[in-house]
């Protein structure tokens, strides 16, 4: 999918639209149209707007933007003037008349806005329940380690006690066998 992208280059912000593309199984940005500064693109879209109506608000923002959507009456080939990696002048190749396309491309830069907003809030929701979940896992094994640690403590005394019982039982094993001797010498006599 298409999107907005920023690139600095001496000091200025050159808008472009890239799309993602795998290279050596790696996704690396693909410049589909270089826009230019912030300040060509407003250029370019009062232009349009004064052989349409008359004059552009002042303001930079996109929903302002979408006042731009009347198509001019003689449309025309944009150059939108962002010197790329070779520092040459690039235009629309497409031979798409960005008068006509203005009210789509701003749809486009609202829903893509839009789309990102909606996976970002998706995806902190996502990340809050498995974080709430894993700290419920964490609670949870700590209370079994403690029960664990009771149940050690509570079968090593059980040990001990069984082996003095066996300890007694072979105790008392041994002075009935020798009662029962003293017995049997007893009605031998």
């Amino acid at each position: 999918m298409p999107s907005l992208q920023y690139v600095k280059a001496k000091g200025k912000k050159y808008w472009r639209i890239v799309k993602s593309v795998r290279v050596n199984g790696k996704p690396r940005p693909k410049p589909i149209c270089y826009l230019g500064t912030e300040e060509n693109i407003l250029e370019t879209f009062t232009k349009f707007r004064s052989k349409s109506e008359g004059s552009l608000p002042e303001s930079n923002q996109v929903e302002n933007l979408q006042e731009l959507n009347t198509p001019s009456s003689s449309p025309e080939k944009v150059d939108f003037g962002k010197p790329s990696s070779t520092n040459k002048k690039t235009e629309i190749e497409s031979g798409i008349l960005v008068s006509n396309r203005t009210d789509k491309t701003i749809q486009w830069m609202t829903r893509s806005r839009d789309n990102w907003k909606d996976k970002c809030q998706k995806a902190k929701a996502m990340l809050k329940v498995k974080s709430l979940a894993v700290k419920r896992l964490q609670k949870a094994r700590e209370k079994l380690k403690g029960q664990m640690n009771k149940h050690r403590s509570t079968i090593e005394s059980l040990q001990e006690k069984l082996k003095s019982a066996e300890n007694s039982i072979n105790q008392l094993q041994a002075q009935l066998e020798s009662k029962n001797e003293q017995i049997g010498d007893f009605k031998k006599n």
